[in-house]
């Protein structure tokens, strides 16, 4: 782990630099809970009411498969089967289902041009071709760790002199760590086709690949993600460790008996794992691993900062419509860095609609990323929740999530006038 020594202003100036380009906009929405409908008897994404700290409790001890999304009162869980109900009214826990609302319409066009969720396939063709066709920008990464299904996982770093070791500071966005959430995939592809196509037409872009450099991981949990993908298995969430410890060769994550293991990567970072909103049970949605770091997908990220300058990142997930810093558990108490975590987070939300929160006043989790790297690197990153209906919605809303809808339409791109005020100063250490 390399030293952080020096001026402080380090993380703020570098990460509003590039957390303020990655300021995706979205519409407001309220909090409040849909009209109620009838209960589900089987499955599919409801919304539990917990309207006090005791109910709260009784549905953390359920293992069921909670989503991001929560509020005042509620919080949003997907149901595998009618057992996942029995277990609700056992706890005498009350839901309502949750009925997505029509797809908005398309707000503009999305940097690469695409129209359809990207495949496995594609992401790695993708990069590969952005790497020949811009060899003095573009430089594909392969991570050290080979996941248990044996494959490689790829990202791309986005620089001017990208060869050049010169010890400037790196903003970090990574996307699917969590199988179903496909759109994170997708921003954090197309974040890196903005900054190409922007480099040499708009100042701030230029400016800010001459001065940093943009790493992104679009797909943190390939195994993962291809069986959902594919819909072998759609609604998988974690990576496809079957029996800890050992490598899971296809078919074995995509059998049935198989459908509810693995590993929740985003649990199984090394600080406070295997605390609060974490599960030991292996059939757990936020089953947290044999122990920290346990996973591939952990330990590349983990490897990654490590070799880096990460000053700031971006780990992107759905659904919630929130931008998230620690605390992630209230054990931690408020970071020494709460005032700019605030202040960046706040610019971001006036930007896209997001509400803005430290993680552990909506719930409380342990073992995730940026707990992780903040407190190895001081480096601020925060969770972008992208949308408020379903994992993976119609491809259709996502050019509005990236590029804005109504109130928030082109404030995105806005949020570059931020940059100026947050140059990255000279690079004083090297890599």
């Amino acid at each position: 782990m390399r030293s952080l020594s020096g001026s402080r202003a380090w993380p703020t100036a570098a990460g509003a630099a590039v957390l303020a380009l990655a300021a995706v906009a979205q519409p407001a929405a309220a909090d409040a809970a849909p009209s109620p409908t009838p209960p589900s008897a089987s499955g599919g994404i409801v919304r539990v009411s917990v309207p006090d700290a005791a109910a709260a409790a009784r549905l953390a001890g359920l293992a069921l498969d909670r989503t991001e999304a929560s509020g005042p009162g509620w919080t949003d869980v997907l149901l595998h089967g009618p057992a996942d109900a029995a277990r609700l009214r056992g706890a005498g826990l009350s839901w309502t289902a949750r009925t997505p609302g029509a797809a908005p319409k398309a707000a503009g066009t999305l940097p690469s041009g695409r129209t359809s969720y990207r495949t496995l396939a594609d992401y790695e063709s993708e990069m590969s071709a952005l790497a020949r066709r811009h060899p003095d920008r573009v430089r594909r990464l392969t991570l050290p760790h080979r996941t248990v299904e044996g494959r490689r996982v790829h990202g791309m770093e986005i620089g001017h002199r990208v060869g050049a070791r010169d010890g400037r500071p790196v903003f970090l966005m990574v996307g699917l760590h969590h199988a179903r959430e496909w759109p994170s995939g997708e921003m954090t592809m197309e974040f890196g086709y903005d900054l190409l196509r922007g480099d040499g037409r708009d100042r701030e872009i230029t400016r800010l690949l001459d001065r940093a450099r943009v790493v992104i991981v679009p797909v943190v949990n390939p195994d993962g993600f291809d069986a959902s993908r594919s819909r072998a298995n759609e609604d998988k969430r974690k990576n496809c460790r079957v029996v800890d410890g050992e490598p899971a060769p296809p078919p074995l994550c995509t059998r049935p008996g198989s459908a509810e293991l693995g590993v929740d990567v985003n649990r199984n970072y090394g600080f406070g794992w295997g605390g609060t909103g974490s599960g030991d049970d292996r059939t757990a949605g936020d089953y947290r691993g044999a122990g920290p770091f346990s996973e591939p997908e952990s330990r590349n990220v983990r490897d990654l900062v490590a070799s880096r300058q990460v000053t700031t990142l971006i780990t992107n997930h759905t659904y919630g419509g929130t931008i998230l810093r620690p605390y992630f558990s209230k054990a931690e108490g408020t970071t020494p860095d709460e005032a700019a975590y605030k202040a960046l987070s706040d610019a971001m939300s006036a930007q896209n609609g997001y509400k803005g929160m430290r993680s552990g006043d909506d719930y409380e989790t342990t073992g995730e990323t940026n707990d992780w790297s903040y407190y190895a690197t001081r480096g601020l990153g925060y969770t972008f929740e992208f949308g408020r209906e379903t994992f993976h919605p119609d491809f259709a809303s996502l050019p509005g999530e990236y590029n804005g809808a109504g109130p928030y339409a082109g404030k995105g791109r806005a949020a570059r006038s931020c940059w100026r005020c947050a140059t990255p100063r000279p690079a004083t250490r090297t890599r």
